[in-house]
Parts: C-alpha cells; structure tokens; sequence
C-alpha cells in the first residue's frame, strides 16, 4: 500500500526519518508531507509510532479532471461498499490548491454525493454524513487538476496525545515539539533542560523519545479501528513488538523550568499525566537570572 504522513512545514526531513527507522520504502518528501510504501503492520505502527506526523494517510486513487463533473464520475467508479456498509458514517475533507477548482466545500459536496449516490443506485439507501468523528473519512486533494483521494487512518490529528491535561497561553503543538528534539543534536543521554517549560510539552516529548516509549496509547480510537479490513491480532501485536522495545533504562537528566508557577503546575499535571514524573524535575525559575550548566543540551519556546 502507499501511504502519506502529513506533518508541519520544515518537519519534513524529521519525518521521512522517522520512516525509515520504522522500516517504511519508497519515503518520498513532498510539502508538508512524506509519501512512503508498506503493509497493513506498517500502517498501524506509523500511527502508533510517528512522532512528527499529524496523519497517516491511505493513497487510493490519483487522476485528473477538467471539471467539478469529472469529479463526480470518477469517485463514483469507485467501490466504496467494499471499504464501509450503509449503517456506517462518512465525512469528507477537502484540500483546494487549485487556478480551476476554488471552493473546497464544494469540492467537498460533490465528492459526498457522488458516493450517496453510488450506494443508493445499488442499495435504495445511503449512509449519512457525519462531520464529528465518522466511521470513514475520505480526504480529496486537488492541486491544478490532480485529484489524489486518501483514506484518513489516523482519525483526530496525531498530535493530540492524550496527556496535556493543563493548558498555558500559546501553548507548542506536540508534533512541533517532538520536532525540535528530533532536530537537535541532543543524544537522549546527556541533559536537557527547557528554561521556558510552559505546559511541559518539550520536556515529555523528550522523554518519550530518550525512552522509546509510544507517542500514542493503545487505547486510542484510530479511525482504521472501524474500518472492515482492521485486523485486531495485527493490532495488538504490533503494540506487543512496541512495548518490547520500550528502553526504562535510558532516561536521561531531564529539567525544566519557567517564573511562573502557574505554568510550572500546568506542566506538572501533563507530566505526571502521561506517567513521566520520575523522569523529569520541574523547578520555578526565571531564565535570564540561572546560572548555566555544562555539557547540556537547551530548548525552548521562548515567549514573543
């Protein structure tokens, strides 16, 4: 199968890394994105494992259209009956990059009543469309007049991990924050310190990552769970292999600081929401006013 992990501009490289570390083939870059080739085990294990990806992606179909009509046609060619049943819902996400096609909505429309309209030409009955976490959610790129139609694996965005409970005023998306770790020099051995810590996002990201320890957990409800072809043994092997893998022992020193305490606590509760107290230290500090520490490693999201 080919897949596509979107990700944040500039985090490109990081990802098709991370790829290839999962043993995915054909890694492409692409905008804000990286193509890639595997099987179904590869599927749930980007999902579970990526840590600068915001969704995985399933490539179905690539052509090309003059207008809104050919849309129509050519995703009603297709059999969507083999991949979801009447009493499931669908939704459909809309990208418009386009001099020809300007109205993602519209986009959007035409795409959902060419699939009513093939379910209740062979069935006198449609599955109903829903916005707020369908069964099946299919996502129509259009760049120029290519039209790329993706099954979205991932469900609500991957950046949503399920540990910031406490919220601080401009808080780092998790993607970005992972990012920034995975794109310094830092070995996840030495120290790290985050000066500005805010909610704690730098600081848990790093060590998930220094302990190889899933970004996602396993009670997660991936939209592929709902999918006729999810394969629950596939599933919980996959998370038996990650598991294994998991390093307690390499943990290194990690700090964090901010001057206020009511950013301090926030991150304290995100910290020991997503079982990483022992891991990390937190401290009420102001920056500009600490002393500096040798051989450790500093990132952080400073304030405008």
């Amino acid at each position: 199968m080919k897949f596509i992990a979107k990700t944040l501009e500039g985090l490109e490289s990081v990802l098709a890394d991370e790829l290839r570390q999962i043993g995915a083939a054909d890694v492409e870059l692409l905008k804000r994105a990286v193509s890639y080739t595997g099987d179904q085990r590869l599927l749930y294990l980007s999902n579970i494992m990526l840590r600068s990806s915001i969704k995985v992606l399933v490539f179905m179909k690539e052509f090309s259209v003059a207008n809104e009509n050919d849309l129509y046609l050519e995703v009603k060619k297709i059999p969507w009956e083999e991949y979801f049943d009447l009493n499931d819902t669908f939704a459909i996400d809309s990208v418009v990059n386009s001099t020809k096609f300007r109205h993602a909505n519209y986009i959007a429309l035409k795409a959902k009543d060419a699939i009513a309209d093939r379910f209740r030409e062979k069935y006198g009955s449609r599955p109903n469309v829903q916005t707020n976490d369908p069964d099946f959610k299919i996502n129509v790129h259009i760049r120029e007049d290519i039209v790329t139609l993706s099954i979205d694996s991932s469900g609500n965005s991957l950046h949503m991990r399920g540990y910031r409970k406490a919220q601080v005023d401009a808080p780092l998306s998790e993607v970005l924050a992972a990012g920034l770790v995975l794109l310094s020099d830092w070995d996840r051995k030495s120290p790290l310190i985050d000066p500005m810590c805010g909610s704690g996002t730098i600081l848990s990201e790093a060590a998930l990552i220094a302990g190889n320890i899933p970004p996602q957990r396993a009670t997660r409800n991936f939209a592929f769970k709902k999918w006729k072809s999810f394969d629950n043994e596939l599933y919980e092997m996959v998370w038996a292999e990650v598991n294994s893998q998991i390093n307690k022992n390499l943990i290194p020193s990690l700090v964090g600081s901010d001057k206020l305490i009511s950013a301090v606590n926030a991150a304290q509760t995100n910290i020991n929401e997503a079982g990483l107290s022992d891991f990390i230290k937190l401290y009420e500090d102001d920056f500009f006013y600490h002393e500096g520490t040798d051989n450790t490693t500093l990132i952080f999201n400073p304030p405008i």
